[in-house]
This record gives C-alpha cells, structure tokens and sequence, in this order.
C-alpha cells in the first residue's frame, strides 16, 4: 500500500500548501496557513480540486478509500512530526476558538473533527448509501488492481516461480485492506490518531455516532445472511483477522480471539445479538471441515483451526449479554 504518497503529500501541504503576503512560505500566520484547509477541502481557489475527494474519487473504488484513510490518519497532531502549519490549519478551519496548545487530546479531538466527519460523509454517499457491501470489493480486487504499472512484472515474478506464496501475500494485503479501512472508519478511540467513529455525523456532541452508523452498515448490509449467505464468511473472517496480540496464552500462540478486540470497533450487543440470530445457520454449514486459511500480516488462521474456539466465545458471549438482562 502506499501509505509514503499520503505522507509526503501531507508534508507537501505542510511546506508548500500556502503562501504569504510576499507569496513566500514564511509568515505562517493562521491567516495564510489556513489555505492548506481549503486546499484539503476544496474551497475558494481550490474549489473543486479537494484534496480529500481527489484521493476518494468513486472510480478509484476501496484502494482510494483506503488512500483517503491513511491520509486522515497521518494528519492528527499525536502521531508526532512536524506537520504544525497543517494541523493548525485543520483546527482552526471551522472554529477560531479550536485549541493548538495544551492538552493534546483535546486539540487532536478538535482538529480531526471535521476532517472525519467529511470522510464519513464520502463513505456513506459511495457504500452506505449505495448498499455496497465493502468486503465483497475488497475480496474481489485483482492482482492487477493491487500491483498497478508493476502488474505484468509481478505477474511474470509468479508464473516463474520466483514468488511462490503470491496467494498468502494478496490474502494478507487484502486482510490489512479490510481491518484498516474498517478500524479507521469505525473506531472511537484516541490514540496515535482519532476514529471516526468517536464523533458524530455532525455537530460537536462527540457520542461516537459515526460507529453506531457503521455498526448498522455492517450488520444489516455486511453480514446479513438475508442479504446474501456469502455474508457470514465475511463476519467470520472478520473476526479471524483481528486477533489479539499477546505475550503467552494458554494455547502457546502469540495471537487469540477476545471478545475485547472484536469491540474495538463492532459494539458488544450487536455482536451478541447477530450470533443469537444466526449461530444456528451458520454452525449447520460445518464450516470448520472446510479448507479455508485466513492471512494477516503478522499471523495466519483457518476455519479448520479456530472456528470451534471463535464459536464458543460467541455463545458465551451470548449467555452473558443474556445474563446481565435478568
């Protein structure tokens, strides 16, 4: 993925995006840096030429997404750097009184803000409203679509045999596709970046109505069985390719299922309440004697394998959710 293009085109903004009274880049006053902003959203002389849409444009389908993501992520004031002028520029673009000292939650929390609700709002106009389902795009990338101007030299890399775990490779690139764009979109978290999902959909009440949106998208589109039975392959690869990193566990492994990581993004009780619906269904199709493995970058899976154990902290899941209500 191409995350250094995110990057050096957001330190190009940072440096180069504005011009002062001499039409230098010297005097960065609020008053000039704040042309980095419109340069990101498309507004006065840089009506229709946003940044942020630019990246996101339909056509360029889930790798623009995942571009515009990235790009967002690299803009929040906790992941370091020396990005100054443009998060200044993205704090103080709707509200003068955003702060850019002090407390650097608080000042990521009002910068990244309207940045994310726009990116949401690109989000939902493409998939949401679309009732795109975003796994089956991602599932159905090509290897063309993943190696661009490199595909007919990778592609002959294969047919040669110089590389021989080409389908490990694009599993794994097509996992960090699925469980980045999801975390990103949907997480409410403040650490070394903001979620989306901490805010609203507009407005400043901060009660993470962005991941109540993307929860509903994912469990009445994503994973609903009545949409499509292919569904419920991907809530369980899903799960499969967010494990939690760990230590030691009881199994020797250095990843596990937690229930703990799953919420990360998906709430509790909507998890609870689709496994009481469909576990039924879905336990009937035998999945774990099918012969399907699940890459990640840092560690491989199998229905064969962890299926059983993904189903039983389910259902214990369930009894608990169920537990609590008495």
């Amino acid at each position: 993925m191409r995350d250094d293009l995110d990057f050096f085109l957001i330190k190009l903004l940072d440096i180069a995006g504005w011009v002062d009274q001499d039409g230098q880049h010297r005097h960065n006053t609020e008053e000039n840096i704040v042309e980095i902003a419109e340069w990101i959203f498309g507004e006065k002389r840089h009506k229709n030429n946003s940044v942020i849409e630019i990246l996101s444009q339909e056509d360029r389908g889930v790798l623009g997404l995942y571009d515009l993501l990235a790009f967002r992520l690299f803009c929040s004031a906790d992941r370091g750097g020396d990005i100054f002028n443009l998060q200044r520029a993205l704090s103080k673009h709707r509200d003068p009184n955003a702060p850019t000292t002090g407390s650097v939650k608080n000042i990521v929390i009002e910068e990244m803000r309207e940045i994310s609700q726009k990116v949401f709002q690109i989000f939902k106009s493409q998939y949401i409203d679309n009732n795109k389902n975003i796994f089956d795009l991602i599932d159905n990338l090509s290897l063309a679509d993943l190696t661009g101007e490199y595909h007919e030299f990778v592609k002959g890399q294969i047919d040669s045999g110089k590389i021989e775990n080409a389908n490990e490779v694009i599993g794994a690139l097509k996992s960090r596709i699925k469980s980045f764009t999801i975390y990103q979109i949907g997480n409410s978290f403040i650490s070394s970046g903001v979620g989306c999902g901490y805010y609203d959909v507009i407005g400043k009440e901060d009660k993470n109505g962005i991941k109540a949106e993307i929860n509903k998208y994912l469990f009445d589109e994503c994973f609903n069985l009545a949409k499509n039975k292919k569904n419920y392959e991907h809530f369980l690869d899903y799960l499969l390719i967010n494990f939690a990193s760990v230590f030691a566990s009881d199994h020797g492994r250095d990843y596990i299922p937690r229930i703990d990581e799953f919420t990360k993004v998906l709430e509790r009780d909507r998890i609870a309440e689709y496994w009481k619906n469909n576990n039924g269904a879905i336990k009937k199709l035998n999945l774990p004697k099918q012969d399907k493995d699940i890459f990640t970058g840092n560690y491989k899976t199998s229905y064969k394998d962890d299926l059983d154990e993904i189903y039983k902290l389910l259902d214990k899941l369930v009894q608990e959710i169920d537990g609590e209500k008495i």
